[in-house]
């Protein structure tokens, strides 16, 4: 079954939607196929990697869907109308194609069978709790201040709310870490090789993109020690001072 998208969603947008569908579709069929741990009944650990394949490609649709608000397309609520939507009518295909565990025992209902459907409170519960919808949170709050910022028609305000952000987190990063850390470590996170993007995004530059305030916004919204860690996944740094 094909997946109907907004209309508004460019060609682009509907290939990193359906690229991350591929991607997450394998990596269950992989779950699937290895033994879990111990202290874990295969089932459960199944019916985990189903609920993950759900919400990775959620969260690539909310992705798309906050790039058509920052792009002034889309209105925040519509964002988060969108997104809902997306949510219910994917489980539900989901459900149809992919729900069942390795034995091909179907999960649980994860929808109502009233007159009108909707996600079970619980499965709509875990699904709020979960690290993708919190990361889809995190963005579309990246989005709304950005717009909020945009209200203004003074450049040097702008770029004095972004340098003050930046400057509160590296603040921040050096009062609770003994880590010496720097814009570069900013820009090289979010996966540049040269500050260029770094300083049109503060400076709110027609040559900063939307994915730009998106990276730097999800970067500055970390706490100190995660940053680190990413900073160290990444190989920037090499070890993490306590």
């Amino acid at each position: 079954m094909n997946m109907k998208y907004p209309y508004e969603f460019s060609p682009q947008d509907l290939a990193r939607v359906e690229a991350e569908r591929i991607k997450a579709k394998r990596e269950l069929e992989e779950a699937r196929s290895m033994e879990p741990p111990e202290d874990w009944p295969q089932r459960n650990w199944d019916y985990l990697a189903f609920n993950a394949y759900i919400l990775r490609v959620f969260l690539a649709f909310g992705r798309a869907a906050c790039a058509l608000a920052a792009r002034g397309q889309w209105q925040i609520d519509r964002v988060r109308d969108e997104a809902q939507k997306f949510l219910l009518r994917f489980t539900l295909q989901a459900c149809g194609e992919e729900g069942r565990d390795r034995f091909g025992k179907a999960f649980p209902a994860m929808t109502t069978h009233d007159w009108y459907a909707a996600l079970e409170p619980g499965v709509e519960r875990l699904f709020r709790n979960s690290e993708e919808y919190r990361q889809f949170e995190t963005e579309l709050l990246a989005v709304a201040e950005g717009l909020l910022e945009s209200v203004s028609d003074d450049p040097a305000e702008h770029l004095t709310q972004r340098q003050i952000q930046v400057d509160a987190f590296l603040r921040a990063c050096q009062q609770e870490t003994s880590v010496r850390v720097t814009r570069a470590h900013i820009w090289k996170a979010a996966g540049h090789r040269s500050p260029r993007q770094c300083q049109f995004w503060q400076a709110r530059d027609p040559k900063a993109t939307a994915q730009d305030d998106q990276n730097f916004q999800r970067i500055l919204t970390m706490k100190p020690r995660e940053f680190l860690d990413l900073l160290q996944r990444k190989g920037i740094i090499t070890t993490l001072a306590a």
